[in-house]
Order: structure tokens, then sequence, then C-alpha cells
């Protein structure tokens, strides 16, 4: 499991970037000017945007009238910009990033996305759109490239939220969302290593902890369920109502007053028969300790031994 990602440290290069970040500011209103100034006279060979030395940044580039480059301060390309991965006590270590926008007069609602084009006819599937970090060579034990999907981070307010959400559909029913860990590929049809973990964990630092939710949704009066599966299998699901709905032993939600009972190592958990009679084993605490237990009668617990 990745470590946690800290915020970017106080460097003395903060000073510099702020700065940087107020003069593409005053640039926006003056780059519309910039643009007609190349197109008018100074050739197919030049380009717009201002190389920036400290960050080794500039500018992305694209096509304008008559042959001419132009280049917009929301899509900045550099080797050296600050990021989440970034020392700056070592320049260079944070990679190559692209920097998508300042707001500013070309994009007052400061909205930024990765997108495709539509499908090229209403008979085709829209286009895939996929990001993968960088794999190793073919031998060797090395680690494949991390992946980081952050919300953006704030100085006073609350950090940014990261949604991941599938496609909606006008017409038809909204896409999958599918988290799941990574594969060990096979070698002569025989995995050489056990599949990925997933982790879903609550934040790490803080001075309180933070809660892990399972939502179902009610929609037009009708509730999913949460359901735990092996495989296809599903073992047990939380109905609308608060209901345990025990799959694998076939005994549903059960009735009201039935005792839950474990049925030990391999074998699933039931609900009892109505009126349950009988003794329910609790297991020790300690290795030493010793087995408690309930005890029913006609569906009414008239003894309990604590475990030790």
């Amino acid at each position: 499991m990745a470590s946690q990602v800290k915020p970017l440290p106080f460097n003395s290069n903060v000073t510099i970037w702020d700065a940087w970040q107020e003069q593409h500011a005053r640039e926006h209103s003056t780059l519309a000017a910039s643009a007609q100034s190349i197109i008018n006279g100074a050739g197919a060979g030049q380009s717009s945007g201002i190389y920036q030395p400290i960050f080794q940044s500039g500018p992305v580039q694209y096509a304008g009238p008559n042959r001419t480059f132009l280049g917009s301060d929301n899509m900045i390309f550099g080797l050296d910009l600050p990021n989440p991965a970034h020392a700056r006590s070592t320049p260079g270590t944070g990679g190559a990033s692209l920097l998508l926008g300042t707001g500013g007069a070309e994009n007052p609602n400061r909205d930024f996305w990765i997108i495709t084009d539509q499908a090229f006819t209403n008979a085709l599937d829209g286009n895939t759109l996929g990001i993968t970090a960088g794999e190793t060579q073919a031998a060797g034990t090395a680690n494949g490239g991390l992946l980081w999907l952050l919300g953006g981070a704030s100085f006073g307010g609350t950090g940014g939220e990261l949604l991941l959400q599938g496609g909606t559909s006008r017409n038809g029913a909204g896409g999958q969302t599918v988290l799941t860990g990574g594969n060990s590929s096979q070698s002569l049809g025989v995995s050489v290593g056990p599949a990925g973990d997933v982790f879903v964990i609550g934040g790490q630092v803080g001075n309180a902890g933070a809660n892990v939710h399972l939502i179902m949704t009610l929609l037009g009066g009708i509730a999913g369920d949460v359901r735990i599966r092996v495989n296809s299998t599903i073992l047990l699901q939380f109905l609308q109502f608060g209901e345990i709905y025990l799959t694998a032993s076939g005994t549903g939600a059960g009735l009201a007053g039935q005792p839950l009972v474990s049925g030990g190592i391999g074998a699933p958990a039931k609900w009892a028969p109505n009126n349950f009679t009988g003794v329910a084993v609790l297991a020790r605490i300690t290795p030493g300790g010793s087995e408690g237990s309930l005890t029913f009668a006609s569906g009414l617990c008239v003894n309990y031994i604590p475990p030790a």
C-alpha cells in the first residue's frame, strides 16, 4: 500500500512561484494582443509565451492562424514545476508536469478537463480513456510505477473532493464503478503470485478519526443493497430497513426474535430456529482463558457466562 502523501513543504521558492502565478494572471489581459502581433509579423517559426528557467517551463503551443504557433497560460508544461511528489531541496525530482491553468480572463470558471472526442458515428461506442503508470523492463524485480489521484490541497479550508463516478446515460442504465486490486499474471497457466488487496481507509492524519461509509441509495421508493460476496456468491446483504439478509446459509432475513448463531469455521452463520432452546458458546478472549456461553430457553436468554 502506498505511503501517505504529505502536503507540499514550505520552501524558499514559494515566493517565486507566487510571483510567477501573479505574472501569468497579468499576462492573460495581453495574451490576445501578443498572439495578434505574432500573426501579423513574427512568421510561422515563432511561438508565443514566456519561458521560465527556474521551473523549466513554458506554455503549450498549438497551431494558430497563418501557420503560426499560439500558446496559453492555461496550459503550461514544465520539467521542474512544484507538485505533491516534488522535493524543492532537490530540483528536478518532481518529474515533468502539465499545469492546467491559472483561471483569469481566459478561464474565469477555473474548470480544466482531460477528455476524449465523442464517438465518430452514432453506431460506435464512446472512446476509451486510459491513464496508466509506467511499467518496468521485462526482467528483474523492480516495482511498477505508482498512480496517484489526489484532491486539491487547502491552506485553511477543506481539501478538495476526489470523485470517482461511472458514466451517465440519458436513456439507459448508469455506468458501473469498479475498484479492484491488481492481478498477478500467469506463466504456463499458473499464477506466480497473489492478487492485489484493496484497502478502503479513512484519512490518517487529523484530530479525530475518519468514518468509512458504505451507502446504498433510495431512488423512486426502491433501495439498493449492500452486498458482501465471494466472486459471484452473495454471503450476506444489508437491506433498506437495516435487515441482515443471510444468503450463504439460506436463512434470509429470519423471523422476528430469532438469534443469530455462528456456524464456526467452514460453515455460514444462520438464524437459529424460532424459540431457540440451547447453548451458544462464546469464544475465549485469551489463550489461557475459558469459553463463555449464552443459554436460551424458548428464544429467551436465561443465563450468561462471560468468556475469559
